[in-house]
């Protein structure tokens, strides 16, 4: 019980000290806050808490307290990725709020998809980005910044992994052709 109340006060922490943060001001770079956040945060206030001798939640042992930081960090995991959803225009979610505000009368295939173009979802995700230092624009071209190779590659590799880039290849066409 104390590795469960360790390790949910811990994640508490995070989120709250990400609230706080973004309540004085949304950070440039969303991601790297919030990545320091959660994997800063946690161990710092488990060695606090753990040299506090007159909390007793937190006399664990070694192994527990290894367990307190999984939970934590799987805790902020889990979070990361919904926060992916909160932060900007998620496509499912505002097509899901389009939808539930016509509920009474339902709407077209073709007005949703005139919507989707009208609200532009890629637009903000690539803003995203650029904010973030995954992206940069050199005059009219696009990179990819190292830290976005590096974020690139790891998605692709978990895609790999679990067998999801068959599903979803890009078919080019041949060269000069």
């Amino acid at each position: 019980m104390n590795v469960l109340i360790a390790g949910t006060g811990l994640f508490a922490a995070s989120f709250l000290t990400h609230v706080i943060l973004w309540r004085i001001r949304v950070p440039r770079r969303e991601w790297l806050t919030l990545l320091l956040v959660f994997a800063a945060l946690p161990p710092l206030a488990l060695t606090a808490a753990l040299n506090w001798p007159r909390v007793p939640v937190f006399d664990l042992a070694a192994p527990r307290v290894v367990l307190v930081v999984f939970l934590s960090g799987g805790f902020g995991i889990v979070y990361l990725i919904l926060f992916s959803a909160l932060q900007a225009d998620s496509p499912t979610l505002t097509m899901i709020q389009l939808i539930r505000s016509h509920q009474a009368t339902g709407i077209t295939e073709d007005e949703l998809a005139r919507s989707s173009v009208e609200r532009g979802y890629s637009r903000v995700r690539f803003e995203q980005m650029l904010r973030d230092g995954l992206a940069k624009q050199v005059g009219q071209q696009i990179c990819v910044t190292p830290i976005g190779r590096r974020f690139a590659s790891i998605v692709l590799w978990n895609r790999r992994l679990l067998g999801l880039h068959r599903a979803s290849r890009v078919v080019t066409s041949p060269k000069g052709g």
